[in-house]
């Protein structure tokens, strides 16, 4: 809204120039006004959109610790989906965490900050779908593992997350997980699929 107040006022500005009409003092130093307040207001929103979904999260300094940390709060967070009802299928048993979890060696030091603020999103979604209450989890994955993409101001991280819910519930566990007040989550591809129940009643009757 406020980028297209700024272009409005540049374009006006620059149709005055190629129709050589000459602006007084006052009209100038009014555009100038106006165009600096906008830019003001564009940064000032920009700057409370980065501090808002910054992604907040502490992790400990030792590996050993590290490693114990995040075992607890992978029980903790399965424990939490299984008190609400959601199935977790074993693909989805260690909350993406899996190469971490079944290595017989800690991750190196400077790993550690990486894998917790993973750990921090994988959480917000564990929240989801534990308050939403699918009916399974089966399946959740980092691509990237601890890598992300670096888009312009933002860091992306790629999740990919497999849930059995029925069309009610689907639909609300995207509306909640994309409007998340602290954490912004872009729903880049969906799928979904259904049972052919069709095709099993028929086959029933002809038997």
């Amino acid at each position: 809204k406020y980028r297209s107040g700024y272009e409005q006022k540049l374009n006006y500005l620059d149709n005055v120039g190629k129709k050589r009409l000459k602006l007084n003092e006052d009209n100038v130093k009014l555009a100038r006004k106006n165009a600096d307040a906008t830019t003001q207001k564009i940064n000032s929103v920009h700057r409370e959109m980065m501090d808002r979904f910054k992604l907040k999260y502490q992790y400990p300094d030792g590996n050993i610790q590290a490693v114990q940390d995040l075992m607890q709060s992978l029980k903790n967070m399965l424990k939490q989906l299984e008190e609400s009802g959601v199935y977790v299928d074993s693909k989805a048993e260690y909350l993406s965490f899996d190469a971490i979890a079944k290595s017989s060696q800690p991750p190196i030091k400077d790993d550690i900050g990486p894998i917790f603020r993973q750990l921090a999103i994988i959480r917000q979604i564990v929240n989801v779908v534990s308050s939403v209450k699918l009916a399974a989890l089966e399946s959740l994955e980092r691509p990237l593992r601890i890598s992300v993409h670096e888009e312009s101001e933002y860091t992306v991280t790629p999740v990919e997350i497999t849930v059995v819910a029925t069309p009610e519930k689907g639909q609300e566990f995207i509306n909640t997980l994309c409007s998340q007040s602290n954490h912004m989550f872009v729903l880049r591809t969906i799928e979904m699929s259904a049972p052919d129940v069709t095709t099993a009643v028929a086959k029933s009757l002809e038997g």
